[in-house]
């Protein structure tokens, strides 16, 4: 084992015991981080095998953002695994749609396994391949479901432009602003509607969204069907459409803020508020909260049914 790989590993080591909310781009690419990953991808080392924090083996290429902060943290994103995971409960349904390297959806089947289904839609070849791979070696078939499609607001195919080393920022919009070099794919799309009733039938069910500005063409039919309790989606795009869409269904919404170590959210009233966060919760009939910050089990507590 080289020096280079034997001290990225103990950093990888430090992270993973720390999982913080926050932060991860910074302790992820900074100058020395850099060298170090130059240097094995100089040498030809830059697919690497890693698993998730839950255990989940896959493999993923250190020079693109999510390879590189999943290899070293074992999740993309700790602060909404953890707030999917709190919200959901046994005989849910979870969908995960930009599921990308998934381990948002991976760490809830991880938590709940076959008690609460997942869905994990991806459509770019390469990271669906990592993806079934680690669903078949940690046995977890009988509780994810990948599908290799896009949703979106009908069934066809459609151009994905995908950044060389973001693949988190593929889009399916056109006038969507992309840095650096670009490829494009053909992709299946599916009819959100048609295709996610019968996914989901008369269960419950929460959303994990991240598809870079096509929102508005998915999230319509997913608000429509009664059984959506929640949804987590990105504010950087469509803010003023999804803040509309969501509050005239009822929906609560809160945005995450940028804590280390616990998740907290602060209540979203109008459109200003929204755009201050990076991500945001929508719930359904959730709790009205004039607090500034609001612990996690508060929410928790309001998305659960009342006792019998």
């Amino acid at each position: 084992m080289s020096l280079t790989m034997t001290v990225l590993r103990l950093y990888a080591a430090l992270l993973r015991k720390a999982t913080p909310n926050s932060g991860l781009t910074k302790m992820a690419f900074n100058p020395v981080t850099n060298r170090l990953f130059a240097k094995l991808q100089r040498q030809g080392h830059h697919l690497l095998p890693t698993t998730t924090l839950e255990g989940v083996p896959l493999e993923v290429d250190t020079r693109d953002y999510h390879g590189r902060i999943l290899w070293l943290f074992g999740s993309n994103d700790f602060k909404v695994s953890r707030l999917a995971r709190a919200l959901l409960r046994d005989g849910d349904v979870f969908l995960d749609i930009g599921a990308n390297y998934a381990t948002v959806g991976l760490s809830v089947a991880s938590r709940f396994g076959p008690t609460v289904p997942v869905h994990l839609f991806e459509p770019q070849p390469a990271l669906a391949d990592t993806v079934a791979a680690g669903i078949a070696a940690a046995g977890l078939a009988d509780a994810v479901k990948l599908h290799r499609c896009a949703l979106y607001d009908s069934a066809g195919t459609l151009t994905l432009r995908v950044p060389a080393t973001h693949s988190g920022m593929a889009t399916l919009e056109a006038d969507k602003m992309l840095r650096g070099e670009t490829r494009e794919i053909a992709i299946p799309t599916e009819d959100t509607a048609a295709y996610v009733a019968p996914l989901v039938g008369e269960r419950s069910f929460g959303v994990k969204i991240d598809i870079e500005g096509a929102e508005p063409k998915v999230l319509p039919a997913l608000v429509a069907m009664p059984g959506l309790r929640f949804c987590i989606f990105e504010g950087a795009n469509n803010q003023e459409d999804l803040f509309d869409l969501f509050t005239r269904a009822g929906f609560a919404l809160f945005g995450l803020r940028r804590s280390v170590l616990r998740v907290t959210l602060g209540p979203v009233a109008t459109v200003e508020e929204a755009a201050q966060y990076h991500d945001l919760l929508a719930l359904r009939d959730g709790p009205a909260l004039e607090a500034s910050v609001v612990q996690l089990s508060e929410i928790v507590r309001s998305a659960r049914p009342a006792p019998q």
